[in-house]
């Protein structure tokens, strides 16, 4: 027993699955450079972490260390937050306290205290803006 199906049902079931195979495609090449974008984030955000770990792990010279911290976290407010590297800190205090951001308006304050104070840093100055800046990448 054959069936046929006449052509003015066929043509437009085979359209319908063609196009629905289309829309698959363009969603499946769009979900995977999603996926790629998502994965280089991931990476970049571990390599943020890393650096503020290894940051944690230098505690002979704390002034170093603390230069680290700043270029590192000038980095990642400029590629993060689109901010000019160029900014102070309590200029970019202010700006995340327009943005309700106050875990960074605090981590901005903290830096700005430690850079321009004029005292030694010391190694728990340079732990607690380490913990508080790896919070911030955490977070993000």
């Amino acid at each position: 027993m054959v069936f046929l199906i006449p052509l003015q049902i066929l043509i437009p079931i085979a359209l319908v699955v063609i196009i629905l195979i289309a829309v698959l495609w363009i969603l499946y090449i769009k979900n995977k450079r999603l996926f790629a974008k998502l994965s280089e984030e991931k990476q970049k955000l571990a390599s943020y972490k890393k650096s503020i770990k290894d940051l944690q792990t230098q505690s002979k010279y704390p002034k170093q260390t603390f230069k680290k911290l700043n270029n590192l976290s000038r980095k990642f407010f400029q590629e993060y937050f689109s901010l000019s590297y160029s900014l102070t800190y309590l200029e970019l205090s202010t700006l995340f306290k327009k943005k309700n951001k106050p875990e960074i308006e605090q981590f901005c304050k903290q830096m700005s205290d430690t850079q321009y104070k004029g005292k030694e840093i010391t190694q728990e100055q340079i732990k607690t803006l380490t913990d508080s800046f790896y919070k911030i990448v955490e977070g993000y």
